[in-house]
């Protein structure tokens, strides 16, 4: 699968970045006996700038694609292909403190919601206790939606900041980055949603279908427009 693609959402003025990882059935490390003194293993270096600059400075990109249609693009297999994996957000959540989520849905009743990952509140008084770990992560992708969601994930892990920095760099926008995690069968991994922000979908793991659409036509619903399909929204194939 093409490992990034960009596509329009409502004219906005930020971008937002997202790291997918689709998991085989092997894919998960086997242990899970992991605290805040275990080694690191070398960070990958995953890079975006070259296909970031290329973008900028591509006439046929900035006139006939951005903020207007999808683009699909695979760009050097040595830049994005297995340079961020779920072993290094196994060691990330060994040495950082950070917060994720687990999409859900119903099909029938509503849109897109975050359910916690970990128990919560969580169990004791020191930061390790507070701390969500990988073994939780591991459950939540064995729920029957299996998407597990790490917003802003470029402000904990360093090798996905510095994708932000590169981002930045070509386009000086503001920049966010989530990181996506979805479990190996998964039928759907989100529902159809609107977003606030330009997207680039950069795939470092595993592959994955996508389906981008036009933005449904505002006056068709009462729901903020940039919120569509989440919480209790439900947005229909239809519209």
């Amino acid at each position: 699968m093409s490992e990034i693609l960009r596509g329009r959402r409502y004219h906005t003025m930020t971008i937002s970045i997202l790291i997918i990882l689709t998991l085989s059935s092997t894919s998960l490390p086997q242990s899970t006996a992991l605290s805040s003194n275990t080694a690191l293993s070398p960070t990958h270096s995953i890079s975006v700038s070259q296909t970031f600059s290329e973008l900028l400075h591509n006439t046929q990109f900035r006139t006939q694609h951005w903020q207007t249609s999808p683009l699909l693009l695979q760009p050097s297999q040595t830049q994005i292909r297995g340079q961020f994996t779920v072993d290094d957000i196994a060691d990330n959540f060994a040495s950082q403190f950070i917060v994720a989520g687990r999409g859900t849905f119903n099909e029938k009743t509503g849109g897109w919601n975050m359910a916690a990952v970990g128990s919560t509140p969580r169990p004791g008084a020191s930061f390790e206790d507070a701390k969500v770990q990988f073994s939780d992560v591991q459950s939540a992708l064995s729920k029957t939606s299996g998407t597990v969601v790490i917003n802003s994930a470029g402000a904990y892990m360093p090798s996905l900041a510095k994708v932000c920095e590169e981002c930045l760099d070509c386009f000086g926008l503001p920049i966010n980055m989530n990181l996506y995690i979805t479990a190996a069968g998964q039928v759907t991994s989100a529902p159809p949603h609107t977003d606030k922000q330009d997207v680039f979908v950069v795939q470092t793991q595993g592959r994955k279908h996508w389906r981008v659409y036009e933005p449904p036509e505002v006056m068709l619903s009462e729901a903020d427009p940039l919120e569509r399909g989440k919480a209790s929204d439900k947005l229909g194939l239809g519209e």
